[in-house]
């Protein structure tokens, strides 16, 4: 299974940003957004500014219907990488 496969990295590379997010990432595509959320905060203790780990939180939030998340992380993402934080309000925060 796909989950199964992102969980080796994080076992083996803990302190590894990357491998979190990795992990949130195939949480989320497995239908689990609560764990998905928990493995993406690893990702962003680890290092603050990651773009992509912060997109995939909002989305997990999105999915469990978290409104209050969305604008605080669409104003994080705004700090990091305009561009996308504009794609992020227009489909998650917007609608």
């Amino acid at each position: 299974m796909y989950i199964g496969i992102s969980i080796r990295p994080v076992g083996a590379s803990p302190d590894e940003p990357w491998a979190w997010r990795r992990l949130g990432d195939a949480l989320q595509s497995g239908g689990e957004p609560t764990e998905s959320i928990a493995a993406l905060r690893q990702a962003i203790a680890l290092t603050r500014d990651y773009v992509d780990a912060w997109y995939g939180l909002g989305t997990a939030h999105a999915a469990l219907g978290n409104r209050p998340q969305l604008m605080d992380i669409y104003e994080a993402l705004r700090t990091l990488h305009s561009a996308l934080a504009d794609e992020f309000f227009e489909d998650f925060v917007s609608p």
